[in-house]
């Protein structure tokens, strides 16, 4: 092991860590709930931002040739994905750029589908900009959680414009294979509806999963991608737009100039060409601690907890983890979270209207860390 992921820093900064007494009343909880790792980032990127403050100048910055050669690079290493530089556009994060395309891709009035269990704020990039939520809800199949087809195909109207894909899926950790990406790419093409991929959680696929890029197989695609999930460093504020179609990428540039988006901070080259340039092992490491913790999570959880449900992922860091048989209702789950377990957790209603008694779980924390909520669980829900 090169990066040691177990080692301990401090965490005033982190709004996971000190936060808790706002957005929970408690200061004496374990968070397991806002999407950042418990593990350091990789040293290299220490060093390359002491070696960058090192010229002491912190102006308007702009993003040179390298930062776009280190984006296609590892696109193209890890999934044999070749794109232009041309395609590649910087946004700060994925949620900003997911509401720029939902509003200047589509109408007020447009329908716009995502599918549930899926990141609150795909919810928010529709509602805040005055578009219909049209739900495709995930189904549990025979080895998990999957797309329903049959309910996709009967819900598009005349007015559904966009389709916005989780891949890989946050919260259930669906690495959608082949045959599924092109149902979904078939039924965008025959109804003429624009698709958006969050890929945030690419680089996080467990080992007997492969993901494959959505825009591999459809033209009209719109990808956002960042380093921040892989690397751990979403405080930089750092995502890209891969467009490949001309009439989109022309009009989501507009909107970017209508947003002022035109500048990053001065760290983001050099923190995002050392990432994707030098820490290839990191992201080795931390999928397979990741990995780990995700099998004895779901192995304790269904040999020990007989009242709570989950699945295994297929990828990124995250439990979604079900107590309905618990027969508690959403408010008393809370209480035993925070108050018996000490854990901090967020309600499932905000992934769609039916998981109020769903919570999301961050398992990227240090393997005792795992253990003690574990056992915390078992104690008080069993």
């Amino acid at each position: 092991m090169i990066y040691n992921l177990e080692s301990s820093y401090d965490k005033e900064s982190s709004y996971k860590w000190a936060n808790m007494l706002e957005c929970f009343g408690r200061d004496d909880l374990f968070p397991m709930w806002i999407g950042d790792m418990d593990f350091p980032v990789p040293y290299e990127v220490v060093k390359s931002i002491e070696e960058n403050l090192e010229n002491p100048f912190l102006g308007y910055t702009f993003l040179s040739n390298n930062y776009y050669e280190a984006i296609s690079s590892w696109m193209k290493r890890r999934y044999n994905w070749e794109i232009s530089e041309h395609d590649i556009l910087f946004v700060p994060s994925i949620v900003q750029g997911i509401s720029y395309a939902v509003r200047y891709l589509t109408d007020v009035g447009d329908e716009i589908i995502l599918q549930s269990p899926v990141y609150p704020y795909f919810f928010s990039a529709i509602n805040t900009n005055d578009r219909v939520v049209l739900d495709n809800p995930l189904i549990v199949g025979e080895h998990g959680y999957e797309i329903d087809f049959n309910n996709l195909k009967s819900i598009i109207s005349d007015k559904t414009k966009m389709l916005l894909l989780c891949s890989p899926h946050n919260p259930v950790g669906r690495v959608w294979d082949i045959e599924e990406l092109e149902k979904i790419v078939e039924i965008c093409k025959e109804n003429g509806i624009i698709l958006i991929s969050d890929e945030v959680f690419a680089d996080l696929v467990f080992k007997e999963k492969r993901h494959i890029p959505t825009a591999l197989l459809y033209d009209k695609v719109i990808t956002f991608t960042s380093p921040s999930k892989t690397f751990n460093f979403g405080g930089v504020q750092a995502a890209n737009v891969i467009i490949s179609d001309p009439i989109l990428k022309e009009k989501y540039q507009e909107g970017l100039s209508r947003e002022f988006v035109w500048a990053p901070n001065a760290l983001v080259e050099t923190v995002v060409k050392c990432a994707y340039d030098k820490c290839e092992d990191y992201v080795e490491e931390v999928v397979d601690y990741i990995e780990e913790n995700i099998d004895i999570a779901v192995s304790y959880i269904s040999k020990n907890i007989k009242n709570i449900v989950t699945y295994k992922p297929e990828g990124t860091y995250c439990l979604w983890v079900d107590f309905s048989k618990t027969g508690l209702n959403s408010n008393e789950i809370d209480d035993m979270l925070l108050n018996k377990c000490k854990i901090a957790l967020e309600s499932g209603k905000g992934y769609g209207e039916y998981y109020d008694k769903f919570r999301r779980v961050n398992v990227a924390c240090k393997r005792s860390d795992l253990i003690k909520f574990l056992q915390s669980i078992e104690r008080v829900f069993n």
